[in-house]
């Protein structure tokens, strides 16, 4: 109803799904060991932007029900009724952009046990001994 470019209902829940899944493939594709380290960041955000300028005319953007949840209390009235637009499909687009990167994720993205010694040491006392 409060759409700045006067997009229909189903243009914001199919903008929250597609750039929400999006968002959240990139996070986890980005988020890898072998990713060099700092780009992740850069590449969030980058994308976040661009899905930003791209959704704020169909639905002032969301793709995070904490940012919405938060400026619909704010708002109060007619926010607060439209909140769950903001959460349900947001969360549908998250659960489809994990499942797309876990089908197709490369094999070698494995978390091996030496990599995930890596990533969480051991506790104290408990660390390999040399031979």
């Amino acid at each position: 109803m409060h759409s700045p470019g006067d997009f229909k209902l189903g243009a914001v829940m199919l903008a929250e799904v597609f750039f929400t899944a999006v968002f959240v493939f990139i996070i986890a594709s980005t988020s890898r060991l072998s990713m060099p380290v700092g780009l992740t960041g850069v590449t969030i955000g980058l994308t976040l932007t661009v899905i930003h300028l791209i959704s704020i005319p169909i639905d002032n953007t969301s793709v995070n029900p904490a940012r919405s949840l938060a400026t619909a209390v704010f708002q109060g009235s007619w926010a607060l009724n439209q909140l769950w637009v903001f959460i349900v499909f947001p969360v549908v687009g998250g659960i489809l952009g994990g499942a797309l990167w876990r089908a197709i994720r490369p094999p070698s993205d494995e978390l091996t046990e030496e990599a995930s010694e890596a990533v969480a040491p051991a506790p104290y006392g408990r660390r390999p001994q040399p031979e």
